[in-house]
């Protein structure tokens, strides 16, 4: 499961779904995401293996051509994704915060010396830096 997982969040594969909430042919895709052909065409037939997109035909003024967009599976994927991501990153932020807490009521008690309180602040932040980065 954690292959599928890994594979199915890869960068690419990532932007290439954030645009398909729409009609898109490869070459527009590649061209939007500044991504060669071949790169799109190996991470949409991922991507069509695993249920995410579903690829269509459409009649051209030439020839068919082919279009991919994102599939209901697909969308509830990324979404609860995304849902998962946002509640762990809350846990980890509270959790970061209320070590730090404990950490100043240890300083106020005494139990810890202001150079040791110094490094296990630092600690923390740097174990904890993606949860409290307010950027993101």
């Amino acid at each position: 499961m954690i292959p599928e997982i890994h594979l199915l969040t890869a960068r690419p594969k990532m932007e290439i779904v954030k645009i398909l909430h729409s009609r898109h042919a490869p070459d527009e895709i590649a061209s939007e995401l500044g991504m060669t052909r071949q790169a799109v065409d190996k991470n949409l037939k991922d991507l069509v293996k695993y249920g995410i997109v579903t690829r269509t035909w459409k009649n051209g003024p030439r020839r068919p051509r082919v279009e991919f967009s994102l599939t209901q599976m697909g969308t509830e994927f990324y979404g609860n994704l995304e849902k998962l991501i946002r509640n762990y990153r809350v846990e980890g932020k509270a959790n970061a915060i209320q070590m730090l807490r404990d950490l100043d009521l240890a300083l106020i008690k005494k139990e810890v010396s202001p150079e040791r309180y110094m490094e296990t602040m630092e600690e923390i932040k740097r174990q904890y830096e993606w949860f409290l980065d307010s950027s993101q």
